[in-house]
């Protein structure tokens, strides 16, 4: 039950780096316009911001945000397939479920069915409260479970967390310290 809440943790985490990372990217171009709006908002001159926010209404920017929505949706379904196979236990499911991963920006490991069966202990061991058997577990997971080092996830599951905020799996991550 422990490893089935971590797996959805580790989930849970890398479903809001994806997010994270689409939503960044998706709205990257209404950046350019900020500082004009926050000026315009500053002087209290709505004329200038209408003239500001209209700039960003192409059908161009459209098709972006279109674009990243629905690989967001892609994400979500292979998120609830990866999260579905571990419920169940089923490696075959999960090496399915990661391969549909690959539209998604950042990619879920390949476990080896070793390291899956440790996954799912780890799962079992939070889901069951026992955080000091699933760290130690977590040392035995031959994997590398981050997300990356950029803004939004931090250093991942072994490192810092979201925005610095959390520590990950081994840390004060998923509501409870695991040290």
């Amino acid at each position: 039950m422990k490893i089935k809440n971590t797996i959805f943790a580790l989930l849970a985490l890398m479903l809001v780096g994806i997010v994270a990372t689409a939503g960044a990217s998706a709205f990257g171009w209404m950046s350019e316009d900020r500082e004009d709006v926050r000026q315009a908002i500053e002087d209290n001159d709505f004329e200038a911001w209408r003239t500001a926010k209209q700039t960003r209404i192409t059908e161009e920017n459209f098709n972006e945000v279109v674009s990243r929505h629905e690989s967001g949706s892609l994400c979500r379904e292979s998120h609830d397939e990866v999260r579905e196979a571990i419920d169940n236990e089923n490696y075959q499911d999960y090496l399915d479920a990661v391969t549909n991963y690959d539209s998604c920006p950042k990619e879920m490991p390949e476990l080896s069915e070793e390291d899956f069966e440790i996954l799912v202990q780890i799962h079992d061991a939070r889901q069951e409260g026992d955080f000091e058997a699933a760290h130690e577990l977590m040392e035995d997971l031959d994997v590398d479970m981050s997300f990356g080092n950029g803004q939004g996830m931090g250093k991942g599951l072994k490192g810092e967390g979201m925005h610095g905020m959390q520590k990950g799996m081994r840390g004060q991550g998923f509501g409870r310290s695991l040290e």
